[in-house]
């Protein structure tokens, strides 16, 4: 069967499928300026343009020369324009992806001609023609185009997995790796279908839709990641948005109870002034330590520098004390917390909330205490509890959030601890406590 091409140039398919996979590993290096793929579409244009330039020039050594360096050159200002980041640092992408595209063409092209040459005995001349292609060829070509794209995703797959396991970042995005599997598997079935001798027209079809799907697949994967990553600031943004408001409410309360201690603390003077003139000393030691109590309350928790501990701790404060539980807090802060509140909130809220739960379930003494201690260099919380030691048995990782609390620590170069001891005297009983400890960055 023989293929007319004067009605379309393949040479535009291979530019397309280069060009894709120069993109492909530019952006997982540097971040775009924008969510369309400006970068790609100015490199097909660029290498149209410049292949049109020298298209009717004698293909001299000097020409072709002349012609590469011209369009890896103007290919430079691709990650000037349309990338963020500091001038050295898209350098060397740029730098480092010219030097996989050379890597992938030298690759893509060895095995592409060992299977032309073993399986095809087609000679150097013949997979150079361009004038017709049969069907036979079609498969290769489409087989060319594949592994060029599917490499790219090899070098993607490698970089996230680097950044996965050695640079802590996000887990949630560890099953966008796993996805990445997919366009490699491809390059399987088109192995298969490029070295058999009898090729069918549903072979060249399922190819072709392999390639289209792996183009696509790269955008189908980052809109799913920018749902989630907007996902995730606008839970930042409520919690936020929720901690500001506890905050106001908390500040009206305690303005509240002291505009009344300030009312009253005339009168109760006078009265203790009045008992001791008369001589009623229990009296006016009883008004004396109701004062003193009263006082007290405004403020049980200590206060800190940091408004997103201070609220949280009155939040939780009030849970508690609606379940009969006592909150000991303990704040020691030499150096701000660099710590973002988001994530700060999420580990507090976390770590209080199960040890709550721990003493709702104990019949034992209801008191959580927690120590936040921050300075220069680390922030360390520590909460404990008692708690029976029969849910003890059930595992170390039984409260909720805990995998939270894990990956937030990591994130900040730290840990998250867990250690239950039965009590020596009644060993139903048992003290948890959970430990946190993060760099102070």
């Amino acid at each position: 069967m023989i293929i007319d091409t004067s009605l379309f140039h393949w040479f535009f398919l291979r530019t397309f499928a280069r060009c894709f996979a120069f993109y492909n590993c530019q952006k997982e290096l540097l971040k775009p300026k924008s969510k369309f793929p400006f970068a790609m579409v100015f490199m097909i244009l660029l290498k149209i343009a410049t292949s049109l330039t020298t298209w009717g020039i004698e293909r001299t050594e000097a020409n072709i020369m002349l012609s590469v360096f011209s369009y890896y050159g103007l290919m430079s200002l691709t990650v000037f324009l349309f990338y963020e980041g500091k001038v050295l640092k898209k350098i060397f992408v740029y730098v480092v992806t010219l030097c996989l595209e050379l890597l992938n063409s030298a690759i893509g092209g060895a095995i592409l001609t060992a299977i032309r040459t073993n399986v095809y005995g087609q000679t150097i001349e013949e997979q150079s023609d361009f004038s017709t292609i049969n069907q036979d060829y079609l498969v290769t070509f489409l087989f060319e185009l594949l592994i060029t794209i599917v490499l790219s995703y090899a070098f993607v797959f490698i970089l996230r997995a680097y950044k996965l396991i050695f640079k802590k970042s996000d887990k949630a995005n560890a099953k966008y790796l796993f996805f990445l599997i997919t366009p490699l598997t491809h390059i399987v079935f088109g192995f298969m279908s490029a070295t058999e001798n009898a090729l069918t027209n549903i072979q060249c079809i399922l190819l072709g839709a392999c390639v289209i799907f792996d183009v696509a697949f790269i955008f189908i994967i980052d809109h799913f990641q920018n749902v989630e990553e907007n996902n995730r600031l606008y839970q930042q943004k409520l919690l936020q948005n929720e901690l500001d408001y506890a905050l106001i409410q908390t500040t009206k309360e305690e303005r509240a109870k002291l505009r009344k201690t300030k009312h009253d603390y005339i009168n109760l003077l006078s009265t203790v002034k009045g008992f001791l003139e008369i001589e009623q000393t229990e009296k006016a030691t009883t008004v004396i330590n109701e004062t003193i109590d009263d006082l007290s309350s405004v403020s049980k928790l200590p206060f800190s520098n940091n408004d997103t501990i201070n609220t949280i701790l009155n939040i939780k404060n009030k849970k508690a004390t609606d379940s009969g539980i006592e909150i000991k807090a303990t704040v020691n802060e030499t150096f701000v917390i660099k710590t973002s509140d988001y994530d700060l909130s999420r580990i507090l809220f976390n770590l209080l909330d199960n040890s709550i739960e721990a003493l709702e379930n104990c019949d034992k003494s209801k008191v959580c205490e927690i120590e936040i201690f921050a300075d220069v260099d680390n922030v360390k919380i520590t909460v404990s509890n008692i708690c029976n030691t029969k849910d003890v048995k059930t595992g170390t990782d039984r409260g909720n959030g805990t995998g939270i609390i894990k990956e937030i620590a990591k994130k900040y170069n730290g840990k998250y601890t867990l250690t239950k001891e039965a009590l020596p005297e009644e060993k139903k009983y048992s003290k948890a406590t959970a430990t946190v400890t993060m760099e102070n960055i």
